[in-house]
C-alpha cells in the first residue's frame, strides 16, 4: 500500500506545475539488506538448468528452435493459442513433425504463460491430436477460469480435472514417459519484487534461492519434496505466478535462506524471527521482461550452444505495442509526464531495448534473423492474400466493420465505427472474401492496416470475452499464415504445396 500511495501521489502531483528540485521517488532509510553472496552468485545461465526432468536436448537434431511468448493477459493467451495451433498444422519436416513439434523450448510471460501451460497439458494428454482440434476446449477452459475472483487466479489455474486448463499437472507429470521429449521445454518467467529481477521456474532457480514451497491466495501451500525440484511444481502455479499483477493476484515462495548456521545478513537473529526476510515476492514476469526474449538470450550465450554448429531459429510471439518512437502535438511537448511514467512503468523501455537488440544480439550468437509473429507483421495486408483468411470469417468481418481507418488518402479523420459489437452467427456472417472486398472498397489504408489495428483494440485484461478471444485467436492464425514461407525456410521444411 505504501508503494501504491507513492505512485498515487506522483500521479496527482504530475499535473500541478511543481518546481521540484529532486525526483519524488522513495529512498531507503534502512540498513541495506542485500547480501554479497547472493549478489555475486545470483545471476547466470546455470540457474536455467532442469536437472529433475527428462527434457529434450535442443542440439540433438542439428537444429535449435526457440520461441519467445510475450505477456498481455487474455489478448496474449488467445493470440498465442492461435499461433501455436497454426504452427501445429504446418507439416513438411523430414521426420513428419509439425512446425510446433520442432520447437525445442519456449520462454513465456504472463498471459502467454497461460496459453503455454494449457498447451503443455493438452499435448501431454493427447500428443497425436493437432492443437486446432482443441480450439473449443481451450475456449471453454479459459472461460471457466474467469468465474473466480482475480485474487484466486492460482486456484483455477492449478485445479485438477480433465476439463480444467492444466488438469493440475506438475512439471514432473508433464515431462514424463514417452511424450516428455516430444514437448518443448517451457521456461515460465516471473519477477522478484522489489528488485524486478527474474525468477524462472527451473531447478536451478529453486536451488539458488533454496525454495521450500510456493503459495498464493486461495490455495494451500505447494510444498516441495526433499529433492526440492521443479518436478513437484504445478505448471498452473508457474503460469499464475508469471502473471501476478499487483492489485489482481499474488504469489510468493518460502525459502530456507535463513535456515543455515551462517545466516545471510538479512537473517540476523537480533532482528527477530518475524522480521527475517526469507520469503520471495513473485510478480508478473513482464516487470523484468514482457516479451520473453531475455531467457532465450541467456540460453543462447551458453558455451555449448555458442560452439554448436546447429541451425538456430528464434520465433517471437508478441502482442506488445512497441513503436520505436511516439510523437506528440505541440500542446503536449512540455507536459509533465510523471503520471505516464508511473502508469507505464518499464514496458516502453523494455520494448525499445528489444527492438534495437533483437536482431544483432541473436545473429551474433549464430541465429538466423528472428521470425516476428507480432501485430506489426499483420500490416501491409494485400487483396491477393485473401485466401489466407479461409476459415477466419469472423476476423475479416470485424476488420471490415469495426476498425477505424482512413478511407481516402490525406483525409484528416478516420471513418467512424461502433466500438460495441457482437459477431454474427455463422448463417449471417459474410465469407472472408466478401469482407476483404469491402475493405478494398473503403480504401488502401483500411485493407492494409486494419488487421494490424485489430490486435491493439481493447485493453489488456484478465477478463474473458468470447468474441474478443476468438478474434485474437484468429489473428494468431493469420500472422503465422502470412509468415509461413519464412517459417518453412528457417525450419527446413518442404515448401507450401502448390
Amino acid at each position: 500500500m505504501k508503494r501504491l500511495g507513492i505512485i498515487a501521489s506522483t500521479v496527482l502531483l504530475a499535473g500541478c506545475g511543481t518546481n521540484w528540485k529532486s525526483i519524488p521517488f522513495s529512498s531507503s532509510r534502512e540498513i541495506m539488506t542485500a547480501d554479497t553472496r547472493l549478489l555475486v552468485t545470483g545471476h547466470g545461465a546455470e540457474n536455467l538448468d532442469f536437472y529433475t526432468l527428462p527434457t529434450r536436448d535442443p542440439t540433438a537434431d542439428g537444429r535449435i528452435v526457440t520461441v519467445a511468448v510475450s505477456g498481455g493477459g487474455m489478448r496474449a493467451a488467445a493470440y498465442t493459442l492461435g499461433a501455436m495451433a497454426e504452427l501445429d498444422d504446418i507439416r513438411g519436416s523430414s521426420d513428419g513433425r509439425s512446425a510446433f513439434e520442432l520447437i525445442d523450448r519456449a520462454s513465456s510471460v504472463s498471459g502467454g504463460s497461460w496459453a503455454m501451460a494449457g498447451i503443455l497439458a493438452e499435448k501431454s494428454r493427447s500428443p497425436e491430436i493437432a492443437l486446432s482440434r482443441h480450439r473449443e476446449d481451450f475456449f471453454k477452459r479459459f472461460k471457466a477460469i474467469d468465474v473466480d475472483r482475480r485474487s484466486c487466479w492460482a486456484r483455477r489455474m492449478t485445479a485438477r480435472g480433465d476439463d480444467t486448463l492444466t488438469s493440475g499437472l506438475t512439471f514432473g507429470e508433464i515431462y514424463s514417459g514417452s511424450t516428455a521429449k516430444r514437448l518443448p521445454t517451457v521456461y515460465f518467467n516471473a519477477s522478484l519484487f522489489p528488485s524486478q529481477s527474474p525468477f524462472v521456474f527451473t531447478d536451478g532457480y529453486i536451488a539458488r534461492y533454496k525454495v521450500a514451497g510456493f503459495g498464493a491466495p486461495c490455495i494451500d501451500w505447494e510444498m516441495l519434496s526433499t529433492n526440492g525440484g521443479v518436478a513437484d511444481v504445478k505448471i498452473g502455479f508457474a503460469a499464475s505466478a508469471s502473471s501476478a499483477v499487483p492489485a489482481f493476484t499474488k504469489a510468493w515462495a518460502a525459502t530456507k535462506l535463513c535456515n543455515e548456521p551462517n545466516d545471510y545478513n538479512f537473517c540476523r537473529p537480533g532482528i527477530g524471527e518475524r522480521w527475517k526476510r526469507s520469503y520471495l515476492q513473485l510478480l508478473d514476469g513482464g516487470i523484468y521482461d514482457n516479451i520473453g526474449w531475455k531467457t532465450p538470450l541467456e540460453l543462447a550465450m551458453r558455451p555449448k550452444e555458442r560452439a554448436s554448429s546447429a541451425s538456430k531459429v528464434l520465433i517471437v510471439v508478441d502482442v506488445n505495442e512497441s513503436p520505436t518512437y511516439h510523437s506528440v502535438g505541440r500542446w503536449d511537448a512540455d507536459d509533465n509526464d510523471l503520471a505516464s511514467l508511473a502508469i507505464d512503468a518499464s514496458f516502453p523501455n523494455q520494448n525499445s531495448t528489444f527492438q534495437r537488440l533483437r536482431d544483432d544480439a541473436f545473429v551474433a550468437l549464430g541465429y538466423q534473423e528472428p521470425i516476428m509473429l507480432d501485430f506489426a507483421s499483420l500490416g501491409g495486408f494485400r487483396a491477393d492474400q485473401a485466401h489466407l483468411l479461409d476459415g477466419l470469417d469472423e476476423l475479416a468481418w470485424f476488420a471490415a466493420n469495426h476498425v477505424r481507418c482512413y478511407t481516402k488518402p490525406g483525409t484528416a479523420k478516420p471513418k467512424k465505427v461502433s466500438s460495441r459489437f457482437r459477431i454474427p452467427d455463422k448463417p449471417d456472417l459474410p465469407p472472408a472474401a466478401d469482407s476483404v472486398r469491402s475493405l478494398a472498397r473503403q480504401g488502401q489504408d483500411c485493407l492494409s492496416e486494419n488487421f494490424y489495428r485489430t490486435g491493439y483494440l481493447h485493453k489488456t485484461t484478465y477478463k474473458y470475452d468470447g468474441d474478443l478471444f476468438l478474434l485474437r485467436y484468429q489473428l494468431g492464425q493469420l500472422v503465422v499464415r502470412m509468415q509461413e514461407d519464412e517459417i518453412r525456410r528457417q525450419l527446413e521444411m518442404a515448401t507450401t504445396p502448390g
